[in-house]
C-alpha cells in the first residue's frame, strides 16, 4: 500500500491547503474555510482540498466529545478502507497527511493533519484551526494512534 501523499505535488498541493484554513473558526459539524470547521470534518475537508478521494465523515456532537468515554471517530477510521492504521504513531515519525488522533478524556475525540516535520494542523475548540508541534507535550502524550491515507489500486 502506497501512501496517497508521496509525491512532491501532492504534498504541495496538502501545505497549500492548509494555510489557506489557518483561523477559520471552531463550529461543530461543519467544514466551511474561514466560517467555521470542527477537527473530523477539517480532517476530511483538507485531505479532499489536496486531491484525496475522502467523502463525508460522520457528524460528531459536542456532548459525545465531551463526555462520553467512546470515540465516534476511531471506528470509522479504522473501518474507512481509504486508510492504514499506524501500529505505534510514538515509535518514529508520521508522515505528511497522515491523520494522527489525539485522547481528549478517555478516547481519541480529537483529529489533526501531519503537513510538516513534527507539526500537524487541527482545529480545536473554541480556537479554530492552528498549527501545533507533534513534540508539544501537551500533544505527544495524547496521540493516541495515526492513519495513513493510501493510494486505492483498481
Amino acid at each position: 500500500m502506497n501512501p496517497w501523499f508521496s509525491n512532491p505535488a501532492r504534498i504541495a498541493a496538502l501545505r497549500e491547503a492548509a494555510r489557506g484554513w489557518i483561523g477559520t473558526p471552531f463550529m461543530p459539524n461543519m467544514a466551511a474555510r474561514g466560517r467555521g470547521a470542527s477537527c473530523q470534518k477539517f480532517a476530511a475537508a483538507l485531505l479532499r482540498d489536496a486531491g484525496f478521494p475522502i467523502g463525508e465523515v460522520p457528524d460528531a456532537p459536542m456532548s459525545q466529545a465531551r463526555f462520553s468515554r467512546e470515540s465516534l471517530v476511531q471506528p470509522w477510521m479504522d473501518a474507512c478502507p481509504l486508510f492504514c492504521r499506524i501500529p505505534d504513531p510514538r515509535n518514529g515519525p508520521l508522515g505528511i497527511g497522515d491523520i494522527a488522533g489525539f485522547k481528549l478524556g478517555g478516547c481519541i475525540h480529537h483529529l489533526g493533519v501531519v503537513f510538516g516535520p513534527d507539526e500537524f494542523i487541527h482545529c480545536l475548540d473554541p480556537i479554530g484551526v492552528q498549527v501545533s508541534r507533534l513534540s508539544d507535550p501537551t500533544w505527544r502524550r495524547r496521540l493516541a494512534a495515526a492513519w495513513r491515507p493510501i493510494e486505492m489500486t483498481p
